[in-house]
């Protein structure tokens, strides 16, 4: 029952999106994603699952939902 260390990426995954939220979020959207590097395509531009995780992991934060128990 539980992960010995789910406090430790419990407080990594709240300063990811501490970041996210204070360097590349503008008007509501998260820019900066990048689809293939490798490529050098679409760097640094606005990407929709970049968007969904965002709030997803931003839900998960303030309770909003649970992510991995079900």
């Amino acid at each position: 029952p539980g992960c010995r260390a789910a406090p430790r990426y419990a407080y990594r995954a709240a300063a990811i999106l501490e970041r996210l939220v204070d360097g590349h979020l503008t008007r509501g959207r998260l820019l900066d994603g990048c689809y293939d590097a490798g490529k050098d395509l679409a760097v640094r531009h606005e990407l929709v699952w970049g968007d969904f995780f965002l709030a997803l992991g931003l839900a998960a934060l303030t309770g909003l939902t649970a992510i991995g128990d079900a």
